[in-house]
């Protein structure tokens, strides 16, 4: 399948939040697999001036087309052809990002929050049974910020814990119904500065429990 990416990019302004100054672009990767799917897919915004500082919001809608024209047939009997023009479906996803004032050091540990141990590795892979409780231990320090948050994606039912200044955990405790499915969870720590760690992404198996 060939998938575009429809892209709106809004700057948002705190004196006249109703009031959007945006562009719309259609992205279509120029590369993809034998299969159709596309392993690498970025989208890049560059702040030139601190004019561009701010708020922005960003609305994305992934489509997928068919290579040639197909027919589906829907569970109610129905038919529906398919062209090359036509998406098969479309994925809305919506999230914000905040440009801010270039940091007196880009070192992390100084200004920007640096993971330090016992944080898990970037890409780290790990398992756990169903029904028994992972505990994801973060720690970051930075000598000129004070670390005052973690943000972080995964389950819906991921518990967030902070037991001071830089030192966090993530609980998750995975149902019967999540077993043998990978699960993502992904976070950043956040300075009171507004200065953000990179992102952490981590792999959780949810496995059956072993009697």
């Amino acid at each position: 399948m060939l998938l575009s990416v429809l892209l709106l990019l809004l700057l948002v302004s705190d004196s006249q939040s109703t009031h959007f100054r945006g562009t719309m672009v259609t992205y279509y990767p120029m590369e993809t697999n034998s299969d159709g799917s596309i392993s690498t897919c970025t989208l890049s915004f560059r702040a030139t001036s601190r004019s561009n500082e701010g708020w922005y919001a960003v609305q994305m809608v992934m489509e997928d087309f068919p290579r040639q024209s197909i027919s589906l047939t829907h569970t109610n009997g129905s038919k529906e052809v398919k062209t090359t023009n036509t998406p098969i479906s479309m994925i809305p996803i919506q999230f914000a990002f905040l440009v801010d004032g270039n940091a007196l050091s880009c070192t992390d540990g100084v200004y920007l929050p640096k993971f330090v141990f016992p944080t898990p590795e970037h890409g780290a892979r790990f398992y756990s049974p169903v029904n028994q409780t992972l505990e994801i231990k973060i720690r970051a320090e930075a000598n000129q910020s004070r670390i005052d948050g973690v943000l972080y994606s995964g389950p819906y039912n991921v518990v967030k814990g902070s037991s001071g200044s830089g030192n966090f955990t993530l609980k998750w405790t995975p149902s019967a119904s999540e077993g043998g499915q990978s699960h993502p969870i992904c976070f950043i720590v956040q300075a009171s500065s507004s200065y953000g760690s990179e992102a952490e992404d981590l792999d959780y198996a949810a496995t059956e429990r072993q009697e």
